[in-house]
């Protein structure tokens, strides 16, 4: 049986409940439902987890090839991917693979695994690929994973996924901590470690790429998917997402480019 098709059997008689009630409540708690894998292979959006965003210009996102794809034109920055429906509240793991299907040299997108506030773009924790590329001031970095978290900025790990290549993105949060993982040759590689009360926050989950306003356009399209959606938690509240709901307008994961770029290793 297919996970998206497992989830939704699940996920039924909650929507029911969160329908009647949603008018009286903006976050409706509803019961632990444990586990959630969709693995994109009906090639159609689960609106029922997911809403499809994005921000700029020359994005286009679409589940086809039994995986969720989103192609950039390269030339404009902006957003796209996947906001869940659904906000996690307590301890969770969550995880999924990327596969850099058309990845040009200098292109300066990002591609990761992220958590938000809900109904806003305040970052809480994630987990990214950030390609090589120009700084508007001239600079040059080279390819990198980095991890952050709303509390601190993790750490950069330079690599060089070639294209056709791809990985995994993972966060975890036990109580008041959240850890932030890329897949390494043998195992999970920690990439941010925080802890503090504001990272127990009810967030909701994204899985998106973007270009980010203070990288150079590579000008050449860029496409990537993300397959396996796996997550494990205690608990989901509903989100009444608005009809449109954009992603951060300075970048991916919303960090300060110039924090970033100072742990990043110059070509």
């Amino acid at each position: 049986m297919s996970g998206k098709v497992h989830y939704k059997m699940a996920l039924v008689a909650t929507l029911l409940v969160a329908s009647c009630l949603l008018s009286a409540s903006p976050l409706l708690a509803v019961a632990s439902m444990n586990t959630i894998i969709d693995d994109f292979n009906d090639n159609s959006i689960n609106t029922s987890l997911w809403q499809a965003i994005s921000s700029g210009t020359g994005f286009t996102v679409k589940e086809t090839n039994q995986r969720l794809q989103i192609w950039i034109a390269g030339t404009t920055s902006g957003d796209a991917g996947y906001q869940s429906r659904w906000a996690l509240r307590g301890d969770f793991d969550m995880q999924v693979d990327f596969t850099l299907l058309n990845w040009p040299s200098g292109n300066g997108v990002e591609v990761g695994l992220g958590l938000n506030k809900p109904l806003l773009t305040d970052l809480i924790a994630g987990v990214a690929l950030f390609g090589d590329h120009t700084a508007t001031d001239g600079t040059h970095y080279n390819q990198i994973y980095y991890g952050e978290t709303s509390v601190a900025f993790g750490s950069t790990v330079e690599t060089d996924i070639a294209p056709g290549g791809g990985g995994s993105f993972r966060i975890t949060r036990t109580g008041n901590t959240i850890d932030c993982y890329y897949m390494g040759p043998t195992d999970w590689i920690n990439v941010a470690h925080s802890e503090d009360p504001s990272l127990a926050l009810d967030a909701a989950f994204l899985l998106a790429c973007g270009l980010n306003s203070g990288t150079i356009p590579g000008g050449l399209p860029v496409q990537i998917a993300f397959d396996n959606f796996q997550l494990q938690y205690d608990q989901l509240v509903f989100i009444p997402l608005p009809s449109a709901l954009l992603l951060l307008g300075s970048g991916l994961l919303g960090l300060g480019l110039s924090g970033l770029r100072r742990k990043m290793k110059k070509g």
